[in-house]
């Protein structure tokens, strides 16, 4: 005969990780905020639209370049000063 194991609530367990961070004074992280961290690490270290997508198993590459299009462009932006600075210090920049 099998053993029944209790099955908690998602509530119960929100609740539950709610007081535990409260009481060592950390601010509440969800699961799917780590998803977000995740997709824009991997974008700001050059990953793709198209791989990112995969990763995140969105089965449409333009749903998550609409979701993570400020990543890139903050990246994009950060490229085009890396490149400028580059050309600084060979010599061949003004």
């Amino acid at each position: 005969m099998r053993e029944r194991r209790s099955v908690r609530r998602k509530s119960e367990g929100r609740e539950i990780e709610g007081r535990v961070c409260d009481k060592v004074n950390v601010r509440r992280i969800r699961f799917h905020d780590l998803r977000h961290l995740f997709a824009d690490i991997g974008a700001l270290s050059g990953e793709t639209n198209f791989e990112l997508s995969k990763r995140l198993g969105h089965s449409d590459p333009a749903f998550t370049k609409r979701v993570y299009r400020k990543v890139w462009e903050v990246q994009a932006v950060e490229s085009a000063s890396n490149r400028g600075a580059a050309l600084d210090d060979t010599g061949t920049g003004q």
